[in-house]
């Protein structure tokens, strides 16, 4: 069909003159142009004129006795029109708002302790990274030493508490000498795992010496008690000493295991754990398997159980099933931190995980994107670690970590000066003005929501840093450490939704682009789902067809287009006739 006839078509019809045009065809050219009429009264801007001009045609067509074979088009093109028209046309289009892109924020200056700041520089000039991710490493092991021994209460004096674990993302490239920042960021914890393992082999050894022993006391006392011959005093002495064993045994506990670290685990795994390390651990991978394997993709895209991810964040007790024996465990305080490394891919897939995010799990993740330093490092560096730096990093997450859990109700809670108070409260309005509609975390309220509780827990882990006292208030200064530390994070939450934005945008007009240039590029006013899935199926993000429905109902949601369902068959894309590029 000639492109300009097509259009002369739309024009004619819009304005009006299109039963003059029919009076005037001959039965003959209007059966060979009558698809072409039905798409270009469709796409008429005029809907009324392009619902009278179908009703003509319809009649026309009866008249004349065109063949029913012919008349399939026209059929879909006058309900559909008839549908438009009693709907009152189609709605306005909805145009993207444009907003004004926050800029990135550098990692803020003096926000750790003097050494422990010396020492986070000094590892990123050594490994050539950017210090924004080796000190965010630094802040998942902090929240590792001091989960479950600290707690920070609300600063409105509401008696709300937030335990000090964090769940930290960092997204980058392979490459990017991840497992150097992991090591070094840990390297407290580790040394203090290998201090403390021939101590507690010798304390499990023990314990399970002293558990043999009462079991075969046990043992024989029920071979006593399995006697015939026994008098019914007797039988009652066994039975009470018997009673006496078995809850000594169950009283005495394993000793509190020192391999707090998993790399790459499933929930089961962690829960396991958990009940040999007193209740606590950490998550710290550059590979984030764990971040897969809770997502369900290695399972099919079903995602994991999360309550003990869940829980943990906020120390809330959590129970399962024991496979082995259909026995409920329970842990009644579990606390965990988490710190991967994720390649951008992975943290597409996960973070846009409506499962994730409706549950809350993504919500309590603290996302950072530090500058990629790949292809710009020197290969004649001779920068070293300050030894002082890493001696006093060392001593400092070596003496929180080496603390034992406090007895259940007296664990310590870290209180607010008014003045830090005040500071923090009014911060933690803007966070809550932030969602808003119109404000740049409408979209984010998961996210957003969960923020003013992450900025209070920077506040109680900076508050130890610099103090390592909890009876002592968070003071002005540290209130105002612990802002710029999570204005940094929160900054970059936002970079990155403005980037996810673009991207959608820019995929919504390569969507529009297509959807033109199959129906007024080939004069026709729909296509059917699957003839444009079939074009687009080898674009990023539309290899699914599911993925291909997200974005038609987005930009239907715009107006551009619409989807009419058809039963048994693949939907149809209705173009908008007033959609210009």
């Amino acid at each position: 069909m000639n492109q300009e006839l097509f259009k002369s078509y739309v024009d004619m019809i819009s304005e009006g003159n299109g039963a003059r045009f029919l009076e005037k065809m001959p039965p003959q050219a209007l059966q060979k142009e009558l698809d072409n009429l039905c798409h270009a009264a469709l796409l008429a801007p005029d809907v009324e004129q392009g619902h009278t001009f179908l009703e003509k045609l319809m009649e026309y067509a009866f008249r004349e006795q065109l063949p029913k074979k012919r008349l399939a088009v026209l059929r879909v093109a006058s309900k559909r029109a008839e549908n438009v028209y009693q709907a009152g046309g189609w709605l306005p289009i909805v145009q993207g708002q444009e907003r004004e892109q926050p800029a990135p924020l550098p990692f803020p200056e003096d926000v750790f302790p003097p050494m422990l700041e010396l020492y986070g520089d000094s590892v990123a000039a050594n490994v050539q990274v950017d210090p924004a991710m080796i000190k965010t490493a630094m802040l998942g092991a902090c929240a590792l030493t001091m989960q479950g021994k600290y707690q920070i209460t609300y600063p409105s004096g509401n008696g709300h508490r937030e335990h000090l674990c964090l769940y930290l993302v960092i997204v980058g490239n392979p490459g990017e000498r991840k497992s150097s920042c992991f090591s070094l960021a840990l390297l407290p914890v580790t040394r203090w795992q290998h201090s403390q393992r021939e101590y507690y082999n010798d304390l499990l050894t023990k314990y399970r010496v002293k558990q043999k022993i009462a079991q075969r006391e046990i043992d024989g006392i029920e071979k006593q008690l399995a006697s015939q011959n026994l008098t019914d005093k007797k039988r009652g002495e066994l039975g009470d000493k018997l009673t006496a064993l078995e809850l000594s045994r169950s009283q005495c506990k394993p000793p509190i295991s020192p391999e707090i670290l998993a790399t790459d685990t499933t929930v089961e795994a962690l829960f396991k754990l958990m009940e040999r390390t007193g209740e606590t651990a950490g998550i710290f991978s550059e590979e984030a398997d764990s971040l897969k394997i809770v997502a369900g993709l290695y399972n099919g895209g079903t995602v994991g159980n999360l309550e003990l991810l869940l829980k943990a964040y906020d120390g809330s007790g959590c129970s399962r099933i024991r496979s082995s024996d259909n026995q409920s465990q329970y842990l009644h305080e579990p606390v965990l931190s988490v710190c991967l490394f994720s390649q951008p891919s992975l943290y597409e897939d996960t973070f846009n995980n409506a499962e994730m995010r409706g549950r809350g799990l993504i919500g309590r993740m603290v996302v950072c994107f530090p500058a990629q330093k790949a292809g710009t490092r020197n290969v004649r560096n001779k920068s070293r670690i300050d030894p002082e730096a890493l001696h006093a990093y060392c001593e400092l997450l070596g003496t929180f970590v080496d603390k034992p859990r406090p007895e259940p109700g007296s664990m310590p809670v870290i209180q607010w000066t008014p003045e830090a108070a005040e500071v923090m409260l009014d911060y933690l309005q803007e966070l809550e003005n932030s969602m808003q509609k119109g404000r740049t975390m409408e979209q984010a309220t998961d996210y957003t929501s969960k923020a003013g509780g992450v900025a209070q827990r920077f506040t109680g882990i900076l508050h130890m840093l610099w103090t390592q006292d909890p009876q002592k208030p968070v003071t002005l200064d540290t209130a105002q450490r612990a802002i710029r530390l999570h204005r940094y994070y929160f900054r970059q939450k936002q970079v990155a939704m403005e980037q996810e934005e673009t991207q959608e945008q820019a995929l919504a007009a390569r969507v529009m682009e297509k959807v033109l240039n199959m129906t007024k590029g080939t004069c026709k006013a729909y296509i059917s789902e699957r003839e444009l899935h079939q074009r687009l199926r080898h674009t990023k993000n539309l290899e699914k067809r599911s993925g291909l429905r997200d974005m038609l109902e987005l930009l239907e949601a715009r107006h551009l287009l619409q989807i009419v369902e058809e039963r048994g068959k693949s939907a149809v894309i209705f173009l908008n006739p007033n959609y210009t590029p």
